[in-house]
This record gives C-alpha cells, sequence and structure tokens, in this order.
C-alpha cells in the first residue's frame, strides 16, 4: 500500500502522461498499473495483451502476432515494438497518456523502444526484496478458462470450481523462481 501512495505522490495532476513501470517480476505490476490508470485517467497498455486489440481492428502486426499465439509461438520483441508504436499513437493514447507494463524487458528492447520513437516522460521503479518475489510467484496461479491471476494466499479463487482448474506455470515453481 506504501508503495502505491509513493507512486500516485509521484504522478501529480500536472506531471507528464506517458508513463513507464518497470518492477521485478512478482511486484504486482498489473494492480498497481490499473490503479495509475484509473486514479489519473490513463489508458493503461499491456505489452503482452496489445495483439488482441490490433488484431480486432485488422492491423497487420496484430495479425501477424495472432497467428503467432495460435501456433502457441512467442511474439518477439520486434514485432511487440510494431505493435506498441501503433497503439501508443491511437488516439485514445494520444488524448489521454498511457501506462506502458511489460516492455522493455532488457537494454536492447529500451533502446530499441527509444529508437523507435516512443519516449515515456515518466519512469516509475518500484523495488522488491527477492525472498519476497519468490513468495509471490511461487503462489501465483492461473485459470486457463479466463486466464485471470490468483494468488494463493494474497488473492485466492473466490470458489472450489475456479480453485480446481487453476494450473501452476512451471516458471512459477519455487524451485524455478
Amino acid at each position: 500500500r506504501h508503495r502505491r501512495l509513493l507512486a500516485l505522490n509521484n504522478l501529480r495532476d500536472d506531471a507528464p502522461r506517458e508513463v513507464e513501470l518497470f518492477a521485478p517480476p512478482g511486484a504486482e505490476t498489473r494492480a498497481l498499473c490499473e490503479m495509475l490508470a484509473t486514479k489519473k485517467q490513463l489508458v493503461h497498455v499491456v505489452a503482452s495483451d496489445v495483439w488482441r486489440e490490433l488484431s480486432r481492428l485488422d492491423s497487420v502486426p496484430g495479425k501477424a502476432a495472432e497467428a503467432l499465439v495460435d501456433e502457441n509461438k512467442e511474439v518477439p520483441p520486434e514485432l511487440v515494438l510494431d505493435m506498441l508504436e501503433e497503439k501508443l499513437g491511437m488516439g485514445d493514447c494520444v488524448s489521454k497518456g498511457w501506462i506502458l507494463e511489460g516492455f522493455p524487458a532488457d537494454a536492447s528492447q529500451a533502446r530499441k523502444m527509444l529508437a523507435g520513437g516512443l519516449l515515456p516522460t515518466r519512469f516509475l521503479s518500484i523495488n522488491v526484496a527477492d525472498g519476497e518475489c519468490v513468495r509471490r510467484l511461487s503462489g501465483r496461479r492461473i485459470d486457463p478458462k479466463d486466464n485471470a491471476v490468483y494468488h494463493m494466499e494474497d488473492a485466492p479463487p473466490p470458489n472450489a470450481e475456479v480453485s480446481g482448474r487453476l494450473v501452476q506455470r512451471a516458471s512459477d515453481t519455487k524451485d524455478a523462481v
């Protein structure tokens, strides 16, 4: 909660409207981005989900990403960047501003992002202790039916039906984390 209040204080009403959030895995970036987007009337852009909207709009990069996802293949960072360029240039992102979650993942992607003209005007960096990240990630479960994310201690599933279909990704086991 304290972390969230600090982030809000750093985004005063007169603050720039293009925000990039950096955090380690397990830092609850989705919840933090959603809260900031709501409080500051920003468009929450999730890099890994942008293809869905662009595909519905018959965007060339969106359709290319959809084809890869349908084949259970990874969407390459170059294609993610193409989609982000398109999304962040759309009317709602231009008029309201945006908060970007999930990209870039490394320095090379950051350089490509900046070279492509995607210049956030505010960066928020969230620090979380390693032990807490392990606890958060190893408790995470995914509902394959609706892609909802739950945590067995912090945000348990709402009922036995949902609980029964949850899966733990191999990357979320304690050994993997």
